[in-house]
């Protein structure tokens, strides 16, 4: 199986896309709150790999998801949702 269809998966994309951006903004708060609490790097960092997925999933499905629902309702679909690929590319192919 080509390494594109594996990592194309629905279960590794999923969390890339809905995750990646609180796993960015919590993973060095958590290591930096760990220092003291747990001094052997190799405990602290499998636990801050932990904590941060759990702190990114919370603030996605308690921050970011109510703030896109209210956004799509109040907002109009041209402000929310993304222009298609088609007129993308067209956009990037006028570009020098």
């Amino acid at each position: 199986m080509p390494p594109s269809k594996v990592l194309s998966h629905r279960w590794l994309s999923r969390p890339g896309r809905d995750l990646s951006y609180g796993i960015y903004l919590w993973h060095l708060p958590v290591f930096i709150l760990l220092i003291p609490l747990v001094p052997s790097l190799a405990v602290r960092v499998p636990l801050t790999a932990a904590l941060t997925v759990l702190m990114a999933y919370g603030s996605f499905r308690f921050v970011e998801k109510p703030i896109r629902r209210w956004a799509s309702r109040r907002l109009g679909p041209d402000v929310v949702r993304p222009a298609p690929e088609r007129i993308r590319g067209l956009e990037l192919a006028g570009r020098t």
